[in-house]
């Protein structure tokens, strides 16, 4: 079956609750219980997990893995998303 185009319909209830377009979690704002500390300015498409780039309200560039344990809520709707960032993640370097 070389050059071949397999398409088949994809039903509405199919699509999963937790997906979004990468593009859609830029200017995303980020924060740490009720404590805005950046907006998502550019996300990594990874082999084992996305990343995503944020830039601190202190200026420099932080990123952060976008795993459940780490980013366990995202309202794109709402433009947030809240994070458990482990120690130091945000440090500047």
């Amino acid at each position: 079956m070389r050059n071949t185009l397999i398409l088949s319909d994809q039903e509405d209830d199919e699509v999963e609750d937790d997906a979004w377009y990468l593009e859609d979690l830029i200017g995303l704002r980020v924060f740490d219980g009720e404590t805005q500390v950046g907006e998502i300015v550019d996300v990594t498409n990874g082999t084992a997990q996305d990343l995503l780039h944020m830039k601190h309200v202190d200026g420099h560039q932080a990123l952060i893995p976008f795993v459940t344990e780490i980013v366990p809520e995202v309202d794109v709707e709402a433009g947030w998303v809240k994070v458990t960032p482990p120690a130091g993640l945000f440090d500047a370097s």
